[in-house]
């Protein structure tokens, strides 16, 4: 498998982790290789998380809730396990 092919597994693997244990978030790609995550019922994009799928990086805003938080804690150490099974990183 090359690194590309692994890095889309790992992102593969990511959304549908998301999906399944998160299905009110919503996940909006763009073409610069970074994704929104958010809840669609929110009203404020202050509680997303911004991802980005070739460096499988996370950010969130200082201010955002502490549950957004918790997730993207969780959807780091989700990635990370994957990084360490495809031995990328």
């Amino acid at each position: 498998m090359t690194n590309t092919e692994k890095r889309r597994a790992i992102n593969r693997s990511l959304f549908d982790y998301i999906n399944e244990h998160y299905p009110k978030f919503s996940i909006d790609e763009d073409d610069g290789g970074r994704v929104i995550i958010y809840d669609a019922e929110s009203n404020t994009w202050d509680d997303s998380i911004e991802y980005h799928r070739s460096s499988h990086t996370f950010a969130t805003l200082n201010w955002a809730d502490d549950s957004v938080k918790r997730i993207e804690e969780e959807l780091e150490t989700y990635v990370d396990t994957l990084m360490r099974m495809y031995e990328l990183g």
